[in-house]
């Protein structure tokens, strides 16, 4: 069964549905995952828009969500790679499609480049490189 782009999210976000296999896209957690990982919180679900849209509602992961949720980011971060390690091994049935891939510019005559907080990746909207300052050849 196919669904038309317009319904696509309304379609797999609502409980129930009839697909087996679906697309949608997930973005890094920096530095730790509590916005991500948390979307596989079972205690969340509800009939229709869904964060958990693979439907996981395993008590033992609820509850580690919980605990984690609760702990301060610079302790948590650890404990959400762990939790992660879980979900993928274990759980969560999700197969990478694509990944982003980026060029990285540095140096020091680079300037305005920045990590997303939302991606991870290089941000070059204000980015620029200064000109190589000009040699003195001697002859003045």
């Amino acid at each position: 069964m196919e669904t038309e782009r317009p319904r696509h999210n309304t379609a797999v976000l609502t409980r129930g549905h009839d697909f087996d296999l679906y697309l949608m896209c997930q973005a890094a957690d920096w530095p730790g995952a509590s916005t991500l990982l948390t979307g596989f919180d079972g205690r969340t679900l509800r009939a229709t828009g869904n964060a958990d849209y693979t439907y996981l509602d395993e008590p033992d992961v609820n509850a580690e969500i919980a605990r984690i949720s609760a702990l301060p980011a610079d302790r948590a971060a650890t404990e959400w790679a762990a939790l992660d390690e879980t979900l993928t091994t274990l759980h969560v049935p999700l197969v990478p499609v694509f990944a982003y891939v980026y060029l990285a510019a540095r140096g020091p005559r680079v300037g305005g480049v920045f990590t997303s907080s939302f991606l991870g990746t290089p941000v070059y909207y204000d980015a620029y490189v200064t000109p190589a300052p000009e040699e003195d050849d001697g002859r003045g």
